[in-house]
């Protein structure tokens, strides 16, 4: 037998032809089974996208589309601003996400992405069609706010794909954002499933799941999940950011650092998609306010747009309202689900809220206005004060106005009649500058001033050595035994070491927590009712009562607080009144545990 050498026989081998089996996989499908190698199978093929259309400056003509998308005052005015509307751009989105992109849940699993005629008709089509005169997009900030399963999360996530990818932005920093890192990872990990679900778009990028961030290599760009830790979050150059339930955000570090992480840009979009929430002093109240007052007409600003979807909350149980509400009802939300929801508040009416806030949109706060103003009137009594206080004891509440807002000193007389009835003596000022911006806002003020119950400083700023000098006279003439002076420790360290020291009395710092407002809280509201709370009709006073607020906790516990930041309708004597009391009271009683009232 003739022996073959080995190296022949490897020869022989690697010159063998190739035999085609009809059975062999295309490069495609082994790319598709996730059995593909490049030195088996060669090179991938090459995969274009769809081309993105050119950026062209608008006709200054008003066209016929343009006038179709015009839906309010709004477009009106960016219209006579030069803007106009580009079907091309929206028609491009449209196409790539039913292209490109497939849903990964339920009954849609392995569907191309099409938008539902709510998607396309009122975020789509106006986000991506309007553009500027310089060709840009018009819109920057866009808020959205809808109930839940609507179909939010998986518009985000395919947004989030688009400025990422479709946008073709070199660099493009795409942010998912929201209150922790679990819920940013939502719209995050929805959108890593549509991109490992479409072939073409799986090649364009590099996933990583541990660390929630998408590289668009051709570009290179990338699409990160954050949470709401600020952190880290100064000196981004940002194109996108979804911001996914704004109304649970708390504080607003997170969402100044995004709002100047845009500048650098041409055409970034910080796109907010959320329910309604109950915090009427939130980031996200104030976007619902801005956007209604653009929409109104009241505000102009060609930047933003808001698309809100709410029942009127007078008709709020009509099914008409529900799918006003809610424009996916009868596609991703089951209307007989749905009425089976609203049928179970009658055997549960405490939901009633959540129902109306998450199913219907509607802005269910915690707050309430604290004392019906009726019962505050009731407690009203005209005394001659220097025969009736004359000699008597009183603790003192101060609540101080940093600069041009009002200032109240409150002295609260505990059973100054023999009756064990309470009376409330306030001092309310304001600085004289400030009165000229709310004679024509606030109706009486300027009889309330004549009259002595609003009483003015000089200049722009309140006068602490002037109010300490008003409030110890009148004290010093009625012959008043000041026991304390209490006071929220923001603003007022000084000003009571310097009160305390002219009155000869103790000091407290009253913190400005539930926790320490809970109890005395109760127990005003509680001696208001029972008309035991007198008072002397200030109408400053009446006036603050008349709109102060309470915020409720889980627990049922609660504590004044006024509409929000930098609100005309101040209730610093109802928190001064509060904080007098509460220390009165300590006199007689340890009306507290273990203190911790007194910082």
């Amino acid at each position: 037998m003739v022996k073959v050498p080995v190296k022949d026989i490897f020869e022989m081998r690697m010159h063998k032809p190739h035999k085609k089996h009809s059975h062999a996989k295309s490069v495609e499908q082994h790319i598709k089974d996730g059995t593909y190698t490049s030195y088996r199978h060669g090179p991938k093929p090459i995969i274009k996208l769809l081309e993105r259309p050119a950026l062209v400056l608008p006709s200054t003509k008003i066209d016929k589309l343009t006038k179709k998308f015009i839906r309010s005052v709004a477009d009106e005015q960016a219209v006579a601003d030069g803007c106009r509307f580009d079907e091309r751009f929206p028609q491009y989105y449209a196409d790539s996400f039913h292209k490109y992109l497939r849903h990964s849940k339920g009954q849609w699993a392995n569907k191309p992405f099409d938008l539902l005629d709510w998607q396309a008709n009122d975020i789509v089509w106006p986000l991506f069609g309007w553009i500027k005169p310089n060709g840009y997009r018009r819109y920057r900030w866009v808020y959205v706010e809808i109930p839940k399963k609507n179909g939010k999360s998986t518009l985000a996530s395919a947004l989030g794909i688009a400025f990422l990818i479709f946008d073709e932005e070199p660099g493009a920093e795409v942010y998912s954002c929201a209150a922790d890192k679990e819920q940013s990872s939502i719209v995050h990990g929805e959108a890593i499933n549509m991109l490992e679900a479409s072939e073409a778009l799986l090649r364009k990028v590099n996933i990583n799941r541990s660390n929630k961030i998408v590289l668009y290599k051709q570009m290179k760009s990338y699409y990160k999940a954050l949470s709401r830790s600020i952190e880290g979050k100064e000196g981004y150059n940002i194109h996108a950011a979804i911001c996914d339930e704004l109304h649970v955000w708390k504080g607003r570090e997170v969402w100044d650092a995004l709002r100047y992480g845009f500048i650098a840009r041409d055409q970034p979009c910080c796109f907010s998609i959320t329910t309604a929430g109950e915090d009427m002093q939130s980031v996200c109240r104030e976007q619902h306010d801005y956007a209604e007052g653009i929409n109104n007409g009241l505000i102009k600003d060609n930047s933003f747009m808001g698309v809100i979807y709410s029942a009127d909350e007078p008709k709020w149980r009509e099914e008409e309202e529900w799918f006003k509400a809610n424009p996916s009802l009868g596609h991703t939300i089951n209307i007989d689900e749905f009425r089976s929801s609203f049928m179970q508040l009658s055997v549960k009416p405490s939901e009633e809220p959540n129902f109306k806030r998450r199913r219907l949109n509607i802005w269910c706060t915690s707050t309430k206005i604290w004392i019906d103003s009726s019962d505050w009137l009731e407690n009203a009594r005209d005394i001659d004060e220097k025969e009736c206080l004359g000699g008597k004891f009183c603790c003192i509440g101060g609540d101080l106005a940093k600069t041009k807002d009002c200032s109240a000193l409150v002295l609260a007389f505990d059973n100054y009649d023999g009756n064990d009835n309470w009376y409330l003596k306030p001092f309310i000022f304001l600085p004289e500058d400030r009165l000229k911006e709310l004679d024509h806002l606030i109706t009486g003020i300027n009889q309330w001033v004549k009259k002595g119950d609003l009483i003015l400083t000089n200049g722009n700023v309140c006068d602490y050595d002037f109010i300490i000098d008003h409030v110890c006279g009148w004290i010093d003439d009625n012959a008043i035994n000041v026991t304390s002076f209490v006071f929220d420790p923001y603003n007022a360290e000084q000003f009571s070491r310097d009160i305390s020291d002219r009155l000869t009395c103790e000091r407290f710092a009253f913190g400005q927590t539930i926790n320490n407002y809970a109890e005395p809280t109760e127990e005003f509201e509680r001696l208001v009712l029972l008309r035991k709370m007198h008072h002397g009709n200030n109408q400053m006073m009446n006036w603050q009562f008349g709109h102060c607020l309470t915020l409720t906790d889980n627990g049922g516990r609660y504590k004044p607080i006024r509409y929000k930041q930098g609100d005309i309708r101040t209730i610093d004597s109802c928190v001064s009144s509060i904080m007098a009391m509460a220390k009165s009271m300590t006199s007689r009683e340890t009306y507290y545990d273990g203190g911790g009232v007194y910082q």
